[in-house]
């Protein structure tokens, strides 16, 4: 009689990237799988990042992460509350200056808007204000009826001024997703629309309350960084991954100078996975490129093998050369297909 010896025994699992994704990924799985967590930087936590300022050196200031509220980021909030992370209430507030001060306002109260009294003469600041209005009100439906369409098309389908767009929406995207503005234009509308709906940012009240993490976001990475080891997760910061294989039962990750270790499972970041989620089925072997020991694509086999689950009927008189009908497979993607 054969016996599955490995019942009960744990998985073990590699977390590539130390950033606050991967170290949430490795806190979770800790509770019931062996894991190590690979990181290419010296540090980890990724862009929740402090360093210390101010005259004498003692305030500390992030960089990346900075504010989360209790409504949008459940599974951060539960995280800090398991760790007892000390936080506490901040502010957040959007505020604009252009041309070296030439354009200056900000959207906390009316003085503030017109803070730089010589917005109160600007024809155009004025038509900038009625188009954030007619934004709030009508970019949303907008953006749903058309899923595909972009910031810089939703911006000319609601017929909003220059003013509109360099002044206001591409500061204020810029500004939540780091990204120069010059870029904004090409990002999906309807990711936009709905962070500006779930942070209740298309409406002059209603706003969340925000925090901060005491002492910085660096202070809750070192908590967890201590929470992981009490867990007996092995920490690799400053150990860059070079190559990942997989045959039909374990993954080898390789390392610079050191011998490739064997896990029963990988953990990448969805960026890396990008859109070959839907293509990935158990046990296909794939090919992931690093680069400086940061996982950057993943590459599929040529070809992949999905059954149909739904299309029309042809209809007669079709044939395989002369046109194609659309149907859609098993993990729901739509392709087009021969007649027959």
């Amino acid at each position: 009689m054969a016996l599955d010896l490995s019942f009960g025994v744990p998985q073990r699992v590699a977390v590539i990237g130390g950033g606050i994704s991967g170290l949430a990924t490795a806190w979770l799985l800790s509770q019931r799988c062996r894991v190590t967590l690979y990181e290419a930087a010296p540090r980890l936590g990724g862009h929740a990042r402090t360093v210390q300022a101010g005259r004498y050196g003692d305030q500390p200031v992030d960089t990346g992460f900075i504010v989360f509220n209790y409504a949008n980021y459940p599974h951060l909030t539960a995280l800090f509350r398991d760790l007892d992370v000390p936080v506490q209430r901040s502010d957040m507030s959007f505020g604009v200056s252009l041309d070296g001060g030439r354009l200056e306002y900000a959207l906390r109260s009316g003085n503030a808007l017109f803070g730089q009294r010589s917005n109160l003469a600007r024809p155009g600041f004025y038509t900038m204000i009625r188009d954030i209005l007619r934004f709030n009100q009508q970019a949303e439906a907008v953006a749903e009826a058309r899923p595909n369409a972009s910031i810089g098309e939703l911006v000319e389908v609601l017929g909003l001024g220059e003013a509109f767009r360099e002044r206001y929406l591409y500061p204020i995207c810029g500004a939540i997703w780091s990204t120069p503005s010059a870029q904004i234009g090409d990002f999906p509308a309807q990711a936009l629309m709905r962070f500006l709906r779930n942070h209740a940012l298309l409406s002059a009240g209603g706003q969340h309350q925000w925090w901060t993490v005491s002492g910085g976001s660096q202070s809750y990475v070192s908590r967890l960084a201590t929470a992981l080891e009490a867990r007996q997760v092995s920490l690799r910061p400053g150990t860059a991954v070079r190559q990942v294989t997989r045959d039909d039962r374990h993954v080898q990750v390789m390392t610079e100078g050191e011998a490739p270790e064997t896990y029963d499972q990988v953990v990448v970041s969805e960026e890396t996975v990008g859109d070959n989620a839907p293509w990935l089925t158990d046990g296909l072997s794939v090919i992931l490129s690093v680069h400086e020991g940061v996982p950057i694509a993943m590459e599929l086999p040529r070809t992949v093998i999905f059954e149909i689950a739904d299309t029309e009927p042809s209809v007669k008189g079709q044939t395989a050369s002369s046109s194609y009908k659309p149907a859609t497979l098993t993990n729901g993607q739509r392709i087009m297909v021969p007649p027959y």
